[in-house]
């Protein structure tokens, strides 16, 4: 998808700012549980949805002035079978060939588990998957997995009990930091490794319930903040929203 192009320093594969937040992704609800498992566009400062949540606005809006956008809100009971996927599935099937060796997320616990997931390949020309969930207690590596599955433990900030707000966080992975545990049978379930190589390309992006998010880019640098004057605008503006002013 974007391997032919000329790929600038920071590429934001989607900001909830935009005008189509969604426009390179694709969406996966459970159809067995119509209610339960959606993906939408909520202000920011909605309640989660009915009836596994509760959707009411707060009332009185805005009371400490915070500021208002809309978000993506992904919920569902059944984690794997309810996420957004770029590119969609079908559409690119030689990949996204970003060769940009971080990936940021900007997402909003909701205290229910919640999973991102790169698909990466290496310079053997494998591919791999990192998958970053909060259920998962340690580093594993399944190399029987098709493709080849490193799941790492993602631990985010407390909700904290005393405020109203709760904090967004940025998960950044340096994929070519992680890559390299590919070989590493230590990490494995008993079926040896698979060595990828170092970092080529990121192939596909992943989100699953449950979360809100509001952007996803992959970079060059590793720190969020390393960035273009229209990105430190946005998120400069997050961060008003984050210090309630």
């Amino acid at each position: 998808m974007f391997k032919a192009t000329v790929q600038p320093p920071l590429l934001t594969l989607l900001s909830t700012l935009s005008s189509h937040p969604l426009q390179l992704w694709s969406e996966h609800t459970d159809p067995t549980l119509p209610t339960d498992s959606l993906i939408t566009l909520l202000p920011s400062d909605a309640s989660p949805p009915p009836p596994w949540l509760d959707l009411r606005p707060k009332t009185p809006s805005n009371p400490r002035g915070d500021i208002v956008h809309p978000v993506l809100h992904i919920q569902s009971p059944t984690l794997p079978t309810t996420y957004i996927r770029c590119p969609p599935e079908g559409a690119a099937p030689e990949g996204l060939g970003i060769e940009l060796g971080f990936v940021h997320f900007q997402v909003k616990d909701l205290g229910r588990p919640l999973a991102v997931e790169v698909g990466v390949v290496g310079t053997t020309g494998r591919t791999g998957v990192i998958r970053c969930s909060t259920f998962q207690p340690i580093a594993t590596l399944h190399p029987t997995h098709n493709p080849p599955l490193l799941h790492l433990p993602l631990r985010l900030p407390p909700r904290r009990a005393a405020s109203t707000l709760t904090p967004w966080s940025t998960v950044s992975l340096n994929l070519a930091a992680l890559l390299p545990h590919f070989g590493d049978a230590a990490l494995s379930d008993g079926e040896g490794a698979a060595p990828l190589g170092r970092f080529r390309e990121v192939s596909w992006v992943k989100l699953y319930a449950t979360c809100r998010v509001r952007r996803v880019w992959c970079a060059r640098e590793g720190d969020p903040e390393g960035c273009g004057e229209r990105e430190r605008e946005e998120l400069g503006l997050y961060a008003v929203e984050h210090a309630g002013i």
